[in-house]
């Protein structure tokens, strides 16, 4: 096989929410960087779309735009695949148990997915603390990632 050849998963890999990624090292070394097996999506959370793994994610307060922090959940799907859930789980005690994104495709995806998503302010900062964000992909339990909710 020749170096100009890439094959359909390589081709899709450099694909972030069905684009063509601007940067396709940067993605390929994030990736790299939280891959568990080969088989497996990539699962992690990000300052920025598909940017370099954090394990740190500020909470959104109420007040100004600047307040409002941002992160981003990616998996680099490593087939086709029609269904994929993003569950954030939280510490026990905190108010909100869970939050959840759901994603279906009808012809299959196999890039990779990247999303925002932020922290909603609780009275008391009661969300504070270890959470982890759990991916299921076709139903089965694909993947998880750990990290801190700050203030």
């Amino acid at each position: 096989m020749s170096s100009s050849t890439v094959s359909h998963h390589q081709a899709a890999q450099n694909h972030v929410n069905g684009a063509l990624h601007p940067s396709p090292a940067v993605l390929q070394s994030a990736v790299s960087s939280v891959s568990q097996s080969p088989d497996a999506p990539a699962v992690w959370v990000s300052a920025t779309a598909a940017g370099p793994s954090v394990k740190t994610v500020q909470q959104s307060i109420i007040g100004p735009p600047t307040s409002s922090h941002i992160a981003w959940a990616n998996v680099a799907l490593t087939k086709p695949s029609h269904k994929v859930e993003l569950a954030y789980k939280f510490k026990s005690g905190s108010p909100i148990e869970t939050l959840v994104q759901n994603f279906a495709f009808q012809a299959g995806y196999d890039g990779t997915i990247s999303v925002p998503f932020a922290l909603p302010f609780w009275n008391t900062n009661s969300i504070l603390g270890a959470a982890e964000l759990s991916v299921r992909v076709d139903g089965v339990q694909a993947g998880t990632w750990a990290f801190d909710v700050i203030a």
